[in-house]
């Protein structure tokens, strides 16, 4: 008698991968989004969200308001471009990132931003797939609009 032949099921990734996985996309929608709203530099340079030195999109760092640890990591108002400096040895450059906020956004967005600090998030895998799902669709449009 002959076996049945059933399909195997597709391996999963780990979430933790997913999440890294998602990240690095949504960083690089974030880098280029902004690289676009840089004074129409396109795919090439663009200024520090938080210093306003003007670097290079490759260089620039995705840099939270809002430590990337909770409920707001992939919100697209939580996440700049930011020089490695201002993201690195000024750990944000919280003030100005937090006066720049301000002028962008408004105050009551940024204290609802700092109302999430304390909320714990534990994203599922379809959360990350729409995110990753998403920020594809909007590297393609940006990048279709060079």
């Amino acid at each position: 008698m002959k076996k049945l032949a059933f399909p195997k099921k597709k391996k999963l990734i780990s979430l933790k991968r997913l999440e890294a996985l998602t990240w690095n996309i949504f960083s690089r929608y974030i880098r280029l989004r902004d690289s676009k709203q840089s004074g129409g530099f396109g795919l090439g340079r663009l200024y520090c969200y938080t210093c306003g030195k003007l670097i290079l999109t490759k260089q620039a760092h995705a840099g939270h308001f809002i430590h990337k640890r909770n409920s707001v990591r992939f919100l697209e108002s939580n996440v700049h471009a930011q020089c490695s400096y201002c993201n690195t040895y000024l750990h944000g450059n919280l003030i100005n990132y937090t006066l720049k906020m301000v002028k962008d956004y408004g105050k009551l967005h940024v204290e609802e931003l700092r109302f999430h600090t304390s909320m714990a998030h534990k994203f599922t895998r379809d959360e990350l797939e729409q995110i990753k799902q998403t920020a594809l669709l909007k590297i393609d449009k940006l990048s279709q609009s060079a």
